[in-house]
């Protein structure tokens, strides 16, 4: 068992979560595919895990800042994070970068400010099939 998903199940154990088996396997997925997943790409890897739970545990994992959830095109992306960073999505094949954020913000009444990011292009790849294309 690697360290990461280790730290992972202590965490959810200290917060008074069990440790079921949907939540196991939905952290074995992202901490595998390391890169954000919906929750439909999930269930496509657990197929014998309804999609309901697949849900129920991104959302402890959410709640309890151990996945982060990133809004692209009406879809939920999920991966297994606690700093935020931010993604490129290729608009042609989908191939997604991470990103280093380094904005911080102080603003008054406010605590706990979170921000969603995501840059969309067209990767070095697709970039030269397209030109070879022309």
């Amino acid at each position: 068992m690697s360290k990461h998903r280790q730290q992972i199940l202590t965490s959810l154990k200290q917060a008074g979560y069990k440790l079921t088996k949907p939540r196991r396997a939905v952290i074995d997925i992202l901490t595998k595919k390391q890169h954000p997943l919906t929750a439909a790409d999930i269930h496509r890897y657990l197929p014998s895990i309804d999609l309901a739970s697949i849900y129920r545990a991104l959302d402890v994992l959410t709640k309890l800042n151990i996945a982060q959830v990133e809004q692209v095109n009406n879809s939920s992306y999920y991966y297994l994070d606690s700093t935020l960073h931010h993604h490129i999505i290729c608009e042609q094949c989908g191939y997604k970068q991470c990103l280093p954020c380094k904005h911080t913000f102080n603003i008054n009444n406010f605590v706990n400010i979170k921000h969603q990011l995501t840059l969309t292009g067209i990767c070095q790849s697709c970039a030269i099939k397209l030109n070879q294309q022309q």
